[in-house]
């Protein structure tokens, strides 16, 4: 070190000779200051403000006042100075007391300027030489921290290892600890590699093995894996090796690293990806199984290629050139593009191209990840044809599918939805609220009501509703859906169709007035027909009481209980609310009831009248009016005798197949002989063509008087 860069303490009590020594060290260049006290050297050192480069210390500093050792010792403590101490004496305890304190020499005062100079200059190269090696020795500790390296040497003569600081780190102990580094070793050490540490790596005999990793348990229990290397051996003058070097190394990141990128190396080598890098000219460098799988090529005969000779991609954007551009500007390129494989089918394929650089920030090439969304492609293409089906479907059914997602509050229509309603899809806001506006005020507590019921009984019910059109028109629509509800049994989420109904509303509504009309009509039909048989009827007996002829007579009432049977269907019609449909029971009773009141009958006659209650359609009931008011007409006229039980018996009853009606008589309502001749009367012709209407068929039981059996299809 130059003089001029060095300024030089002198802590000299004699004031001359204090004067005299900085009088020289001045005229060899040095900044000198000088001090008569150990306590005021102390203070300029501990302020700094005069960077100190060398302490002359004077041992004996006056009496009663601070030694110099003392001072020294100090001043040592705290700051690290190149120390010289400058006395009389000469006895051996005062020097060696000094080289306790420093090494940087001692000077005797009569040594003479020139041994003072070389002193000093030899004190400085010293001190400059010492903190060049501190620098080099932290450097190191910084150096193997840094990679967590540490060294050591193992004197084989006495059997003592050397450790550096980070060893001691490295295994977790401290460097002053008590414990012996073979005692550390067998501490921290995994049990499972302490025969390897023994036997191999610290065998004295063993000197094959240049690096061996095992692995140590620390404090904490973390698991550490350590890189043990062999470094050179020293051999005595007798050639026999008497200290072994080596180093070992905490290699714990480095080793998860190396097992990280051999998983990740297996995890591209077996993606479902093709995952295919290329240099700066597109030329393939390397090929995963992925996209031998996806293309068909082996890895040998992709790499060395270019991607176009392979691929012969086409891109969806635009051409290769274009998508280029994109690629230098944004450093990759993502999206669709068409492959096609080694036997030439056709591929879509979801691409991402990226740069590659190297450590240092150089393009070097191109990757890229190809998923092949052929089949995918495939399925959203059939979605799209269903989707576009559906649509029409909907169209033309005038059908709308709606869902409702309760959580998020959301409503989403088709498109039909949006014809049925008549709102423009950007016109709709996705709410429950705006749905509900849709609904005639008539029906919007009808259909909460309705939805509250469904809700709580889990049970979907349909609903016919009106709903009012921006434009003010009237709509009929058929809804129902379908809930969903979570683990809480609350809804969570409804799915349903919209029916537009309108046209086969009014439709009802419009046969229901043709409807009302009709039976008015019918109404007043039957009432008029009612009135004019009345009118008939009343004739009929005016002539009737006019004609003294007792057969005469006899015919004409017979037809006058014919028409009243026929005045009594249509009241009995023109008084129900079922116009094609009359109960047997209610009208023959009334039927027969009419005939007999208008009759002579014998005072001693048993009438039996089984009528089960059913009903008969009205066309049937006219023609069987006739025949029970021909036989019974018959039997009153010809079968009752006197001095004889005369008994009348009349059953109507239905089966199965048919309606049964039996008429009995104790005596010959009808003659055998004219029943069975070809020339029948007007009674049994009229019986006859009645029947054959009816699709009838009768028969006669003269066994016990006489007995008329008829059976109708129904």
């Amino acid at each position: 070190m130059a003089p001029s860069q060095t300024t030089i303490l002198i802590v000299e009590d004699d004031v001359l000779i204090g004067i005299a020594k900085m009088t020289f060290l001045k005229s060899e260049g040095f900044v000198v200051i000088h001090v008569t006290s150990g306590e005021e050297a102390i203070t300029i050192i501990r302020e700094g403000k005069h960077n100190i480069g060398l302490i002359l210390m004077d041992i004996d500093l006056g009496k009663n006042r601070m030694k110099g050792t003392e001072a020294a010792r100090i001043i040592l403590k705290d700051f690290e100075k190149p120390l010289v101490f400058l006395s009389s004496h000469l006895e051996r305890e005062i020097v060696e007391l000094t080289e306790n304190i420093t090494s940087y020499g001692y000077i005797v005062k009569n040594s003479g300027n020139t041994v003072l100079l070389a002193s000093i200059k030899m004190a400085l190269k010293l001190y400059d030489s010492n903190r060049k090696l501190q620098e080099k020795e932290t450097n190191l500790q910084l150096s193997q921290q840094v990679a967590k390296l540490g060294h050591w040497k193992w004197n084989l003569a006495t059997g003592y290892i050397d450790w550096s600081l980070e060893l001691y780190r490295i295994f977790g102990f401290p460097s002053d600890t008590k414990l012996s580094p073979e005692e550390i070793l067998k501490q921290s050490v995994h049990p499972e590699d302490l025969s390897l540490v023994i036997n191999v790596i610290f065998d004295t005999a063993n000197k094959s093995h240049q690096q061996k990793e095992f692995r140590i348990i620390k404090k904490d229990g973390s698991v550490r894996t350590i890189l043990s290397t062999l470094g050179e051996s020293r051999s005595n003058e007798a050639g026999v090796t008497d200290q072994m070097f080596g180093v070992m190394q905490d290699v714990t990141e480095n080793k998860i690293a190396e097992e990280n990128n051999i998983f990740l190396a297996n995890l591209l080598e077996n993606l479902i990806d093709a995952v295919i890098s290329t240099d700066l000219n597109f030329v393939i460098t390397s090929w995963n199984r992925g996209a031998e799988r996806i293309y068909g090529f082996k890895a040998e005969e992709a790499i060395g290629k270019t991607t176009t000779e392979i691929l012969r991609a086409v891109f969806y954007e635009g051409h290769l050139d274009d998508v280029r551009i994109q690629y230098d500007k944004n450093n990759r390129w993502i999206g669709e593009v068409i492959h096609y494989t080694k036997q030439g089918k056709k591929l879509n394929i979801y691409g991402s191209v990226a740069k590659l650089y190297d450590r240092n920030g150089n393009h070097i090439g191109a990757v890229s990840i190809n998923h092949d969304i052929t089949e995918k492609k495939e399925i959203e293409e059939k979605i799209i044809k269903n989707e576009r089906k559906l649509k029409e479907a909907q169209r033309i059914s005038h059908v709308g599918s709606w869902d409702w997602d309760v959580k998020e509050g959301i409503v989403n229509w088709s498109d039909e939805v949006f014809e049925i309603f008549g709102i423009a899809r950007e016109n709709f806001d996705n709410t429950l609220e705006m749905s509900i506006q849709f609904y005639h005020p008539d029906d919007i507590d009808y259909v909460k009501e309705m939805t509250e019921k469904a809700v709580k009984d889990k049970k979907q019910y349909p609903l016919d509703v009106r709903i009012i059109r921006p434009n003010g028109e009237i709509r009929y629509i058929y809804a129902q859906g379908e809930m969903q509800f979570d683990e809480h049994d609350q809804l969570i989420h409804m799915t349903g169709t919209y029916l537009d109904i309108t046209e086969r509303k009014l439709a009802e509504i419009k046969i229901k007035e043709l409807l009302n009309e009709k039976e008015i009509l019918l109404e007043e039909v039957h009432h008029r027909i009612k009135n004019n048989m009345q009118s008939i009827n009343g004739l009929l007996q005016i002539k009737s009481n006019s004609i003294n002829d007792e057969k005469v007579t006899s015919i004409l009432q017979q037809t006058i209980n014919q028409v009243e049977g026929m005045g009594m269907l249509y009241d009995r019609l023109y008084r129900t609310e079922n116009f094609s449909n009359v109960n047997v029971r209610e009208y023959f009773s009334e039927l027969i009831e009419n005939i007999l009141k208008v009759s002579v009958l014998p005072k001693d006659l048993r009438l039996e009248l089984e009528l089960d209650d059913f009903s008969l359609k009205s066309e049937l009931v006219f023609p069987l009016c006739i025949i029970v008011n021909e036989v019974l007409s018959n039997a009153i006229k010809y079968a009752f005798k006197e001095n004889q039980e005369n008994f009348l018996s009349v059953k109507m009853f239905a089966n199965d197949s048919f309606l049964v009606l039996e008429i009995q008589d104790s005596g010959n309502g009808f003659v055998p002989e004219f029943v069975s001749s070809s020339k029948k009367n007007f009674g049994l012709k009229l019986i006859l063509m009645l029947s054959e209407q009816m699709q009838a068929i009768y028969k006669f039981d003269f066994s016990n008087g006489t007995k008329f059996i008829l059976e109708i299809p129904i």
